[in-house]
């Protein structure tokens, strides 16, 4: 199994990276293969919305190409920013806005342009898979399954605790 990072902070030894490398190493000592990006040292132009990837491939000849190449081979992906005014770094922002050229070639039946982006065509809606159009609020990884019926009982415990507290003033 192939794992790519991508690191949206501008900072190559800060938290994010940490937390990132932290991720696939624990990865890779249970048998992934991984690969690191980060995009502070990566010349990545915003997209424009012409679409003329959808015809071919991108107006643009920068880093980006590397990394959709890195998106295609990859069995499963870690996106990793910092929180700016909440949302993503404004580097991992533009990577994810040049991806709409893999959903053109991985996404047969998705008309993009409509008011949220991306929707199924009719006529594709019996021949899943479709590509993820939603938004993802919250990932986690659990890398230490042992552990977490530990953390239910102690979350379990502290909010009776809280209700007992409240309840008798």
């Amino acid at each position: 199994m192939r794992i790519l990072g991508i690191c949206g902070s501008p900072h190559r030894n800060g938290n994010t990276s940490y937390a990132l490398r932290f991720a696939l190493d624990a990865l890779q000592t249970r048998g992934a293969e991984t690969e690191c990006v980060f995009l502070e040292d990566k010349s990545i132009h915003p997209c424009d919305g012409c679409f003329r990837c959808a015809k071919g491939s991108c107006v643009f000849e920068d880093d980006m190409k590397g990394i959709r190449e890195a998106l295609r081979t990859c069995d499963g992906l870690i996106l990793a920013s910092p929180v700016y005014m909440g949302m993503v770094s404004g580097q991992m922002k533009v990577m994810m806005d040049r991806t709409v050229a893999l959903r053109f070639s991985f996404s047969a039946g998705l008309d993009v342009g409509r008011d949220n982006g991306m929707t199924v065509d009719p006529a594709y809606r019996d021949k899943a898979p479709y590509a993820f159009t939603g938004t993802v609020k919250k990932v986690v990884f659990d890398l230490k399954p042992e552990a977490h019926e530990h953390e239910k009982t102690l979350h379990e415990t502290a909010q009776h605790d809280a209700t007992s507290a409240a309840m008798n003033g």
